[in-house]
């Protein structure tokens, strides 16, 4: 609330009831409207007659100045507005929710609103008009957009991997990108992680069973002292390079559990491919029917 200072009668302190001025207090002038008008036509009616000109004369040089600078009116206008705007936040939404209200059933209403949230949308995010703008013309060329590059492709299996889900059976992501992703999430597997997924692959092909864990080819490490089983070389991070070996081959009916597990060098494990032990270092290993 605010008093007027002529009146003296406790007001709304709201542009309603009194007029806006920067120095006064909450930026309100001291007297209210009905006050201030009173006064100023008080004091109109006090001028002399070529006072009262002089006002008018003035007044016909503004309206005169933004009838020949248009731009000079929209941008007083402008101003006007924004100051109206930011006077009374709670005010201007108050009438606002009014008018919505009063024209919620009106489709030409609904219609302005969509459009103008449409071009405030568009305005913040162009990047995302042109992506819309190329995913219509893609679908009437029946091509699709990759989510990640926003390249359009033919949409075919040829671009686009399978997926399930979506209507069209084809995956969101193009498959260079979706190779992209992959390489990205298996760089970031530690070597140990990157030899357990192999291996469970290569048992799934062959479909033997068991599973191991990171865990146990660290426990083959250090049960063999980190050196190959078969040639007896170093291996390591900082050694010669080394697979996860089945010492009986999947393909010969091995298990995958880590009691047929061992760690080799690469040149062994490459040489001994699919044979046993025994065939491959019959000085080395004899078969299990000899023991």
């Amino acid at each position: 609330m605010k008093r007027c200072s002529k009146c003296k009668e406790e007001k709304s302190a709201t542009l309603e009831f009194f007029y806006k001025m920067k120095t006064g207090v909450k930026g309100l002038h001291s007297q209210c409207k009905q006050c201030l008008k009173a006064a100023v036509s008080a004091n109109y009616a006090s001028k002399t007659p070529e006072e009262k000109a002089e006002i008018h004369r003035l007044k016909e040089l503004t309206r005169a100045k933004r009838m020949e600078n248009p731009e000079y009116a929209a941008k007083e206008r402008k101003k006007a507005r924004e100051a109206a705007r930011n006077s009374d936040p709670e005010r201007r939404r108050e009438i606002q929710r009014a008018y919505h209200a009063r024209h919620a059933d009106d489709p030409a209403y609904r219609e302005r609103l969509r459009r103008k949230w449409n071009r405030k949308h568009w305005k913040k995010h162009p990047e995302r008009l042109v992506t819309y703008r190329r995913r219509v013309e893609a679908q009437a060329a029946c091509h699709r957009i990759c989510t990640s590059c926003r390249a359009s492709f033919p949409a075919t299996s040829e671009f686009f991997g399978s997926a399930k889900r979506t209507a069209d059976k084809l995956a969101a992501e193009c498959k260079k990108c979706a190779r992209n992703v992959k390489k990205v999430w298996w760089d970031q597997l530690s070597q140990e992680e990157r030899r357990v997924r192999n291996s469970k692959q290569r048992a799934a092909r062959a479909t033997a069973p068991g599973i191991f864990t990171g865990h146990d080819i660290k426990a083959l490490f250090v049960r063999q002292n980190a050196c190959c089983l078969y040639c007896g070389i170093k291996i390591g991070r900082n050694y010669a390079r080394w697979h996860v070996d089945h010492f009986m081959p999947l393909s010969r009916g091995g298990s995958n559990f880590p009691e047929n597990l061992v760690v080799a060098c690469e040149p062994c494990n490459r040489a001994k491919y699919n044979k046993m032990p025994w065939e491959w270092l019959p000085d080395q290993f004899s078969p299990p029917s000899s023991q």
